[in-house]
Formats: structure tokens, sequence, C-alpha cells
């Protein structure tokens, strides 16, 4: 953040997409910071161009110093809640003060001999746990052909399909992780993949 790096070819593209975009729907002087720290000059950086934000390395450094302090109850914390309360929004200083982390149980899986572990819902981890477990049951080439990367692929898509139709916080989940780790789930989404491409819908 504050010495910079050189935007990369795939990077600058989309940044210059969100930019344009965001020139359009973001009109508000709420946004005015957004556009100076992404868009100096008036413009996304172009390819290969140095971009650096020290204002970042400050907060980072700050975070650091303070051990997340300065962001929870300090200047950071201040200023956060400065800004939203300027512009309606609902994060209030006391929110962030009063802000306790919560230490859970990570879930895993295991696939083709390792045991892969993530954070539970409400994080999104779980998609690729599910994902892993479709693709389970398929054959896989020491050197992956067309078809395993179709089947990767289609195994991601409906992963996140029922990532985004199931995952909230565990209190308020409609259905439980071990429904959706079982091996039934894995072979009813496995039986959808086919040689075609799907529109990937939520399973059942």
């Amino acid at each position: 953040a504050e010495n910079g790096y050189p935007v990369s070819p795939v990077l600058g593209k989309y940044w210059a997409n969100a930019y344009r975009v965001y020139k359009e729907a973001l009109n508000g002087p709420e946004f005015a910071s957004w556009f100076a720290t992404f868009a100096p000059g008036g413009r996304a950086p172009k390819i290969g161009e140095v971009w650096a934000s020290p204002d970042h390395a400050a907060t980072l450094r700050s975070i650091a110093e303070t051990e997340a302090e300065s962001f929870y109850r300090g200047e950071l914390a201040e200023k956060i809640a400065a800004f939203s309360k300027q512009y309606g929004g609902f994060l209030a200083a006391d929110d962030l003060a009063e802000y306790e982390p919560e230490w859970v149980e990570p879930i895993s899986v295991s696939y083709r001999g390792y045991e892969v572990w993530e954070i539970p819902p409400n994080g999104q981890g779980l998609v690729a746990l599910m994902a892993l477990n479709i693709m389970n049951g398929f054959d896989v080439p020491s050197v992956p052909d067309v078809e395993t990367h179709h089947r990767q692929i289609e195994a991601m898509k409906l992963a996140f399909a029922d990532g985004k139709a199931y995952i909230a916080d565990r209190r308020y989940m409609s259905c439980s992780l071990d429904e959706l780790l079982s091996e039934s789930f894995a072979a009813m989404r496995r039986a959808q993949i086919g040689a075609e491409a799907l529109t990937p819908e939520p399973g059942t």
C-alpha cells in the first residue's frame, strides 16, 4: 500500500471498467473519497502504472501498532462513525466499541487424502468444501483434461448457488452443515453435471 505496485493487465482492465460504472452510478459526496483513492487524477490507474495508497498504509499501521484498538475504540473508529453519521449510515461508535470476536470451530472435508479446513458460516468457506465433495466422486487424471476442468467449474457453480441460497448466520440457516456436506447431497449435485454448462440453481 505504501510503496505501490504496477497495475497488472487483468486488474487494470477491471479497474477501468469499475471506474466507468462508478462514475455514472456513485454521484453523492459520500463517494468522493473512493474516487480520490482509487481514481487519482480523475481516472483509473493505467496498466503498468504504479498505484500506491499511503492512507491505507497508515490505517494498516495504526491497526497493527494498537492491536486493532484504533479500529474499534480509537481514532479510526471515530472517523468511521463520524463518516457514517455524516451520510446517514447506521454504524455508530458503540457498534465498533462493543464488537467481540466469536471463537468458532472450523469445518472440514476429506479430499483425495487431504483434510481441507474452512471457517464455518456465515463465511463462504462452505462453498469450497461443497465443491470438493462434488468433485470427490469423479475420477481425476494426473494431468487434468478438458472434461476435468469442465467438472471443476460446474462443481464450483453448483456450490456457489447453494452457498447463495443457504449460507447465513448459523443460527438462522434453513438447513444444517451436516446436510450440506453430506455425501447424499454431493451425489445429487454431482449427478447434475453433464457434458454441457449449467445455469446453476440451488439444490434441495
